[in-house]
């Protein structure tokens, strides 16, 4: 199966532009920037999907991404509809998709730290919470997996923002949002704590007393990652709460399968 054929199957659009929800006029930096907001939500680790779904949705991302950051293959692309549709798309190939992924962007703990600093409380974030409220029919648990840099903290923020999108007609109003219970709303933040205790837990049996050890150690594990997702999604796991692989939480670290 084609590219474009894999986009439609798993993304429902053949149009590479509207996949990365980007004008075809968008220059190298925003589709970078698209790009990488896009693969965390559909990154194996942290999407919904099972694994294979997650996994293919991630490949075909890269791919397209990578097509049209090649100026010669964009060109082809625009003039004709067409993709250069060398290379499988299969799980065997991931670590390739996830060699781009690293190339592409060279993050470190402190660049992650700063773009998490410029994204929070931005009218990006209000942007991409705004379009994930609707895709998620206003369920905030199923929120809370796809938005990214963000913390069970932040809900009282998130609620206001949508609340107000919904008074300004900007969103609809979902029921699952506006009439969710006081009992579900505890369960989230008992499952947000129990993650917060079994960090605490783990970082205590690493011999790590802050967060600026933790930093250093990802740090020196780094180069032993080759094999792993990308060092960015490596230390954006450890920034919410999930040092090691073995001591996945049950909110973030496991997929819900539904």
């Amino acid at each position: 199966m084609g590219l474009l054929d894999e986009c439609e199957k798993l993304f429902e659009t053949r149009d590479l532009y509207e996949l990365l929800s980007v004008a075809k006029e968008s220059s190298e930096t925003e589709i970078k920037r698209a790009y990488r907001k896009l693969s965390l939500r559909v990154h194996p680790d942290r999407c919904q999907d099972d694994t294979e779904t997650a996994t293919k949705k991630f490949q075909v991302l890269s791919k397209a991404s990578k097509l049209l950051l090649d100026k010669e293959s964009r060109e082809i692309y625009d003039r004709e509809g067409t993709v250069d549709e060398g290379g499988e798309l299969n799980e065997e190939n991931l670590k390739n998709w996830t060699q781009y992924w690293k190339t592409l962007f060279h993050f470190t703990v402190d660049d992650l730290k700063k773009f998490e600093d410029s994204y929070k409380f931005s009218e990006e974030e209000v942007s991409d919470l705004k379009t994930i409220y609707v895709e998620c029919e206003g369920d905030m648990d199923l929120i809370f997996e796809k938005q990214i840099c963000c913390t069970i903290e932040d809900e009282p923020r998130f609620r206001e923002i949508l609340l107000q999108a919904i008074k300004a007609d900007e969103v609809p109003s979902f029921d699952k949002f506006v009439k969710e219970s006081k009992a579900k709303r505890n369960r989230r933040k008992r499952k947000f704590e129990k993650e917060a205790q079994e960090v605490k837990e783990s970082m205590n049996d690493l011999g790590i007393d802050n967060e600026s050890d933790l930093k250093q150690l990802i740090l020196q594990r780094q180069s032993n990652r080759e094999q792993q997702m990308g060092n960015f999604f490596d230390q954006l796991e450890a920034k919410y709460a999930k040092p090691t692989k073995g001591k996945k939480s049950s909110t973030r670290g496991k997929k819900n399968k539904k």
